[in-house]
């Protein structure tokens, strides 16, 4: 069968030695027969040693990661809440609406301590949204992760953000196989990545090295948003010009810089001129304007966008020289240098 993550065609499985399926491509493993069924969670309690001084630094090491997530107001779904712990720690860090989902007895501990608790998989949840989705060592429990991903990304609103946590591979750098028959899937870095760009995200961080357990003290962390669309990305772009160039503008330096990032652009941008010092430029056509010399006469009143990234302080000292002010200057690093909220 097709790799659930990448999709390759071309897996193998070695049934005499009971081996799972293997993907060549991006490294998945997986189990074609499910060993525990959802069910079989609604009778199991106290799964975590919550007294224990490793459970303590696992939820700090996580919450280091959801502290810069956070804001107050914002709505968490955590997928497999267990008792509960860790969202204890965030509400008490931002006044936040906490709601979990846990299919175990542990439900019971985790709604004295959250918001909500949900006793479905997440995949009942519909017609609600949520700003952050938290997900720790449950993704490698599901049969259908393609399915269950993409019901993630409907969940989140645009501009939301996803952290998910499971064993890289088998989840100890000493086993080359994960004996849990819970575990479905066993992930490396590649399969996870491709399993979240074909569900609609982009990956904004990806680690290793998360301890979960002595036998799982190697996981995978990513963080990862929904992905924009074309249109959505050049709306974005266009808002971060137009937030420091909203009037009529010159556009100073007309090389490879400008083509690739200001004239596809050009007809929704206020750009009044193409300036450049180099005279073989002078009368190229880019849209309705011409190259030209800079005139003072005619470009004094304008802002200047230096339009080149690898040429930016030469052009910057030809501005100085001709006594154009800093105020009036703008760069393409002013533009794409802001990071992405």
């Amino acid at each position: 069968m097709a790799c659930p993550c990448c999709g390759n065609a071309s897996t193998s499985r070695d049934e005499a030695l009971r081996l799972p399926d293997a993907c060549p491509a991006c490294g998945h493993r997986w189990q074609s027969t499910v060993a525990v069924t959802p069910s079989d969670y609604r009778t199991q309690q106290h799964r975590n040693d919550t007294n224990s001084p490793g459970h303590q630094d696992k939820l700090s090491d996580r919450l280091r990661d959801i502290g810069p997530l956070l804001n107050a107001g914002m709505h968490i779904l955590e997928i497999g809440c267990a008792e509960g712990s860790l969202g204890q720690l965030v509400r008490g860090v931002k006044d936040v609406t906490y709601t979990g989902v846990e299919l175990s007895a542990d439900a019971e501990s985790a709604a004295r301590l959250l918001n909500r608790v949900i006793r479905s998989p997440a995949n009942s949840i519909a017609g609600e949204s949520f700003n952050l989705l938290l997900s720790f060592h449950v993704l490698e429990h599901i049969e259908d992760i393609a399915g269950e991903l993409a019901h993630w990304r409907r969940l989140l609103v645009d501009g939301g953000s996803l952290l998910v946590e499971v064993p890289n591979q088998a989840g100890h750098r000493l086993l080359s196989m994960d004996p849990n028959l819970e575990h479905i899937h066993q992930f490396t870095p590649s399969s996870l990545t491709a399993l979240l760009h074909h569900a609609g995200f982009e990956v904004q961080r990806l680690e290793t090295g998360h301890w979960e357990s002595s036998v799982y003290s190697d996981s995978l962390r990513v963080l990862a948003r929904p992905a924009l669309s074309d249109a959505q990305r050049r709306t974005r772009l266009l808002q971060r010009f137009l937030a420091r160039l909203p009037e009529p503008f010159a556009a100073w330096g007309i090389g490879g810089d400008f083509r690739g990032y200001v004239e596809p652009l050009l007809d929704s941008l206020p750009v009044a001129a193409l300036v450049d010092n180099a005279a073989q430029r002078h009368g190229e056509r880019h849209g309705h304007l011409v190259v030209e010399a800079y005139d003072p006469l005619r470009h004094e009143a304008l802002p200047i966008l230096v339009c080149s990234v690898r040429h930016r302080e030469e052009i910057l000292h030809d501005l100085a020289s001709l006594g154009i002010a800093a105020s009036r200057i703008v760069t393409l690093d002013d533009i794409f240098g802001t990071s992405e909220s």
